[in-house]
C-alpha cells in the first residue's frame, strides 16, 4: 500500500509554528502510514500533549472522521486513568488532528525490547489499570478494536501506570484504505469476518499479557516451538519456556480462559480478568506478595516445616523446684472491701490489691498530741522537784 507521509509535510509543522491556531509544534515524536505525530505545546495551558496529524484521506469519509471525533471527546469525559485523554480533535488546513495526553513512558513493544519481559509480580498492577481502562471505555459503547504493543503505554517507575491510545483508528485507517484493518496476531478469532466486540478486546488483553511476561507474541512462540519432531506445547508456560521466558505454570488455565476460541468462554470483563490474575500471583507467592509492608506474617496449618502442636507441650521442669514455683499460678489474691458507712450499700473492689487502712481522723490525732504535751510537761517538773528539792 503507498504511503501518503509526503502529503502531511507542511511548513506548519516545522518547530515553532503554530498548527490549529491553539498548538505549538514542537520535536517530531513518530510517523505512520497515517500521519505524523509531533510534540506540541497548547497556547490556551501550561502543558504538551501529542498532536497526530493525519492524512487528508481520513477528512474525506465524514461518517468516519466525525465518529472518530466524537468517540475521542466521549473517551476524554471518562472517570478514571489508563486512557490517553483527547485535549482537542479537529481540521486545520484541510488535514485531521486530534491532540491528546503525551505519554512520557515507552510503549509496551520498546519496553520488551530494551528491558525484556516483566515479572508477573510487576506486571500485575500494570494489568489492572489497563483492565480498568478498558471497562470504562466498554461501559460507555467503546470498544478499542486495535490493541497491540505499540498503542499500550506502561511506566519504568510505577507498575500502576498504564495508558491505552488510538482508540477508533482501526475504523479510519479501513474507511481510508490506507492500512490494513488489523495488525497480524493481535486480534480475536471472530473478528475476521466481522468487527470487533468487548470479547475481542479482552482476547487481546491475553495476548499483550503473554507478550509482556515472555517477551514475545504468542502466535510467534506458537509457531517457534513447533520444529520438526517437537510436539506444539499446550500451555502458556510451555510456549514461554519454547522461548527463554519464565510465564509460571500457575497462569495457565488464566491463560486458557483468556484465549478461548469462543467469546462466551473468555473472562465477562476486563476487571475479573486482571483480579484472576492478581488472585492467581497470590496464591502462588503467599499473602505477603499482595501487601509488602504487611506486619502478619502467615503461618501453614501444615507444612513440612512446621507443624503446630496438638496440645501444649508437658513442663520437664521439678514440680517443686524454684523455677516452677516461680512460674506457677497463683491462688487469686482475695479482696477486703473498704468499710462503709451505716446504712449504706457493701462495695465492691475493682482490682485485686487490698485498700490500705484509712488515715486517722483530725479529732483523735489532736487528742494524742495533746496528751503527749502534758505527759512531756509532768515529767519535766518531777525532774525540776527532784533536782532543786522540795520547798
Amino acid at each position: 500500500m503507498r504511503s501518503r507521509l509526503e502529503n502531511v509535510t507542511l511548513p506548519s509543522l516545522t518547530p515553532g509554528a503554530l498548527f490549529g491556531a491553539r498548538w505549538i509544534v514542537g520535536r517530531p515524536l513518530g510517523k505512520s502510514e497515517l500521519g505524523v505525530v509531533v510534540e506540541a505545546e497548547d497556547s490556551r495551558q501550561a502543558r504538551f500533549a501529542a498532536l497526530k496529524v493525519f492524512d487528508s484521506a481520513l477528512a474525506r469519509d465524514a461518517g468516519a472522521w466525525e465518529r472518530f471525533a466524537t468517540l475521542s471527546r466521549t473517551l476524554s469525559e471518562v472517570p478514571g486513568d489508563g486512557i490517553a485523554r483527547s485535549y482537542d480533535v479537529g481540521t486545520s488546513e484541510g488535514r485531521p488532528f486530534v491532540a491528546s495526553e503525551r505519554c512520557r513512558f515507552p510503549t509496551l513493544a520498546r519496553y520488551v525490547a530494551e528491558r525484556g519481559p516483566l515479572a508477573p509480580r510487576l506486571f500485575r498492577e500494570t494489568l489492572l489499570t489497563l483492565a480498568r481502562a478498558l471497562d470504562a471505555a466498554h461501559a460507555v459503547g467503546i470498544v478499542h478494536g486495535n490493541l497491540k504493543p505499540q498503542n499500550v503505554f506502561v511506566s519504568v517507575d510505577t507498575s500502576s501506570w498504564a495508558r491505552l491510545t488510538d482508540f477508533g483508528l482501526a475504523e479510519l485507517r479501513e474507511a481510508a484504505g490506507i492500512h490494513p484493518p488489523r495488525t497480524l496476531g493481535w486480534f480475536a478469532p471472530e473478528v475476521s469476518p466481522a468487527p470487533p466486540i468487548v470479547a475481542s478486546d479482552l482476547y487481546v488483553l491475553g495476548l499483550l499479557t503473554f507478550y509482556a511476561l515472555s517477551g514475545s507474541p504468542w502466535f510467534t512462540a506458537q509457531r517457534s516451538s513447533t520444529a520438526p519432531g517437537m510436539t506444539r506445547p499446550s500451555s502458556a508456560s510451555e510456549r514461554a519456556r519454547a522461548l527463554g521466558g519464565d510465564v509460571p505454570g500457575a497462569l495457565d488455565a488464566w491463560f486458557d480462559r483468556a484465549l478461548a476460541r469462543e467469546p462466551r468462554d473468555r473472562f465477562p470483563n476486563a476487571l475479573d480478568m486482571a483480579q484472576a490474575f492478581a488472585n492467581t500471583l497470590d496464591e502462588l507467592r503467599g499473602p505477603m506478595s499482595a501487601n509488602p509492608l504487611s506486619a502478619t506474617v502467615p503461618v501453614p496449618e501444615k507444612s513440612p516445616f512446621y507443624n503446630p502442636p496438638t496440645k501444649p507441650p508437658e513442663s520437664r521442669l521439678d514440680p517443686n523446684g524454684p523455677t516452677a514455683r516461680a512460674f506457677a499460678p497463683t491462688e487469686p489474691v482475695p479482696v477486703r472491701p473498704p468499710p462503709t458507712p451505716s446504712g449504706a450499700p457493701p462495695t465492691v473492689a475493682m482490682n485485686s490489691v487490698p485498700p490500705a487502712d484509712p488515715p486517722k481522723s483530725a479529732p483523735n490525732m489532736l487528742l494524742l498530741g495533746l496528751g503527749a504535751f502534758v505527759v512531756t510537761g509532768l515529767a519535766l517538773a518531777v525532774i525540776a522537784w527532784l533536782v532543786l528539792g522540795a520547798p
